[in-house]
């Protein structure tokens, strides 16, 4: 096989990859209970922040869009992922209530790099970094 078949076919599947957002679920999740709270990364292809792990777990390489979690707390590592930059990894600690609805903001918001969680219904954000993580 050449090179360039082998190029092709690997920036295809990238692409294609990249496009296709998918779900992740906390271990031992109910879902038919309703108890789970939700997490939204809209366009994770696209936003700058690139989720690394989930409770000190890998989730794969396909983009989430949308985290079904227990109640309790939670850890999310990420990093910067734009263009030509690509940050160390952070992690943010925040407690997920039942029928919670959050969603990771990132640099773009505030015109520096970053990431936080913030509570859809209030608007608040509502994670801790490592320095004030209460362990």
């Amino acid at each position: 096989m050449s090179i360039s078949i082998v190029r092709t076919a690997v920036a295809t599947a990238v692409l294609v990859l990249a496009g296709c957002a998918t779900t992740y679920q906390s271990d031992g999740l109910d879902a038919s209970a309703g108890q789970s709270g939700i997490l939204e990364h809209v366009d994770p292809a696209h936003s700058g922040v690139f989720v690394e792990q989930v409770d000190g777990r890998r989730h794969g390489i396909r983009p989430v869009e949308l985290y079904r979690l227990t109640p309790g707390e939670h850890s999310l590592t990420a990093r910067a992922n734009v263009a030509f930059y690509r940050s160390l990894s952070e992690v943010r600690w925040f407690d997920v209530q039942p029928g919670g609805h959050y969603a990771i903001r990132t640099a773009a918001d505030a015109g520096r790099w970053g990431f936080w969680i913030v509570d859809q219904d209030t608007g608040k954000r509502v994670d801790r970094e490592w320095s004030t993580h209460r362990r």
